[in-house]
């Protein structure tokens, strides 16, 4: 017989566990803060809004795969993030065994290849005709990256950024949030070029990578909390040091990623911590498909080589 207990609440629903010593967001089952690493009180239940949602210790027959069937992914365990991060590095390891067949030498290591290899991976050229040819390369072009150092401060900056966020937002919602940010900054930067007229390869994480220190702001600005304006500072910052102090640096992409990360974050800041809805899920596997789809389309794509030859 199934156990009742008073006030009843829907089971699917995991409550977020604020932190007592640096009020950092922590996945309902977590023993320690992912921030701060201090003991959390299980019964320390995060606000909804307006609305305090109460801890119970209810018993449920539901197994782990019918909460996943039910969208309550642990998202703590990061496996968007670490999805994400080994389908870029395995884009890279493409891209740099293309280049390398071509020119085995300590460069190509270091550098990847050169425009045309990354355009074999999935890069894009900031030229409209072109992008009306092949428009998936908005997409494909968030895994290429142009050399080691560029791929591993990328990297680094979606594994820590990931951390505080796919707790928070789960793993649906940060997938929705990575593709789209990463589609909209190449967007932008494909209008930034047009309107100057100075069309360039681009490629590279750093865009939807902006989206997710967007959402970041966002979020602590939904829910009022003090600490964004101690982000945006530390997101400028960022953006002044990584963006218009380094040469070579698509900051429209930058910039575009940025602001429509905050508006993703303010719109889900306040029903975040509840489980994802039936269409969220849906968009996301949209999402893994299109990701999956656009680099293929790259890779038997026959632009780079026609650019080869007019080259």
């Amino acid at each position: 017989m199934a156990d009742f207990h008073e006030p009843r609440y829907d089971l699917r629903v995991s409550v977020p566990v604020a932190c007592s010593n640096c009020g950092a967001l922590n996945g309902a089952d977590f023993k320690s803060c992912i921030r701060c690493a201090s003991p959390l009180d299980p019964n320390a239940a995060v606000a909804f809004g307006r609305a305090r949602v109460p801890v119970t210790r209810t018993r449920s027959r539901m197994g782990a795969g019918d909460e996943r069937l039910l969208g309550q992914w642990r998202a703590e365990s990061l496996p968007v993030a670490k999805a994400l991060l080994a389908i870029t590095l395995a884009v890279y390891g493409m891209q740099f065994l293309l280049a390398y067949r071509q020119e085995p030498s300590l460069a190509t290591i270091f550098s990847g290849g050169g425009v045309i290899d990354a355009l074999r991976a999935g890069a894009m050229l900031s030229d409209p005709r072109l992008v009306a040819m092949e428009p998936w390369r908005l997409l494909s072009a968030c895994f290429v990256h142009f050399g080691l150092l560029h791929i591993g401060m990328n990297m680094l900056g979606l594994i820590n950024l990931c951390r505080l966020l796919e707790p928070s937002i789960g793993s649906v919602r940060l997938l929705i949030l990575y593709v789209l940010s990463g589609i909209i900054s190449f967007a932008g930067s494909l209008a930034y070029y047009t309107f100057t007229h100075h069309p360039s390869p681009t490629a590279g994480a750093s865009g939807a990578i902006f989206g997710l220190m967007g959402a970041v702001l966002g979020f602590m600005f939904r829910r009022k909390d003090e600490r964004w304006k101690t982000w945006l500072g530390q997101t400028i910052a960022y953006s002044v040091l990584f963006g218009f102090a380094m040469g070579g640096v698509n900051n429209a992409a930058h910039i575009s990623g940025l602001l429509s990360g905050v508006l993703f974050g303010w719109l889900v800041g306040d029903g975040a911590p509840l489980p994802s809805t039936l269409w969220q899920r849906l968009v996301a596997g949209a999402c893994a498909v299109a990701v999956l789809t656009s680099l293929v389309l790259a890779r038997i794509s026959d632009l780079p080589e026609l650019l080869l030859g007019l080259g």
